[in-house]
């Protein structure tokens, strides 16, 4: 995304010690923006799982429950 490529050339162009604390901040709270968004593609990847989880587990007991249906009868 434009705003990390725009962050990481002043990061490059720039000497930390002459940027203004007003800028370094900035360019701390988008890199902190990044990690927010990985960890939220994080968290959405792991509750899919989690759903596909509880559906498997759920298909699973419906199938041995009309198993031991079909031997009872």
């Amino acid at each position: 995304d434009m705003a990390r490529i725009l962050s990481q050339l002043i990061r490059q162009e720039f000497v930390e010690s002459e940027m203004s604390l007003p800028l370094l901040q900035l360019l701390d709270l988008e890199e902190s923006d990044e990690e927010d968004d990985e960890r939220s593609d994080i968290l959405e990847i792991l509750q899919d799982i989690n759903d596909f989880v509880h559906e498997s587990e759920e298909a699973i007991d419906t199938f041995f429950i009309n198993i031991m249906q079909q031997q009872n009868s």
